[in-house]
């Protein structure tokens, strides 16, 4: 591998006056979310490439429903359908509180 992945991370980040602080570690978590600048300089940096490919993308939608039939309690089986016209399409239902599912 790598010397500069066996040897840990160092990592940069600028305070709110302007300031610049070094951190040196062994280990680190990128949990950002979609434009996590750690994963964003793993991917860019050490694999030379974009972190976004337009050509494999994908999207997510949920909500919460009432009152959908045979799924009144806060515990059950998870149902999941999968969508033959957009591929790999699917859904999933699953009972969160009495009455409540998520979509």
């Amino acid at each position: 591998g790598d010397a500069r992945h066996a040897a840990g991370v160092v990592v940069r980040i600028g305070g709110r006056k302007g300031e610049e602080f070094t951190f040196h570690t062994r280990e680190l978590v990128g949990a950002a979310g979609y434009r996590c600048p750690v994963a964003r300089s793993v991917v860019e940096s050490s694999y030379n490439e974009e972190m976004m490919d337009r050509n494999h993308y994908c999207g997510g939608y949920r909500e919460y429903w009432r009152n959908v039939k045979e799924c009144g309690t806060n515990s059950g089986d998870i149902e999941i359908h999968f969508v033959d016209s957009v591929i790999p399409g699917y859904f999933w239902l699953f009972p969160v509180a009495d009455n409540v599912v998520n979509v």
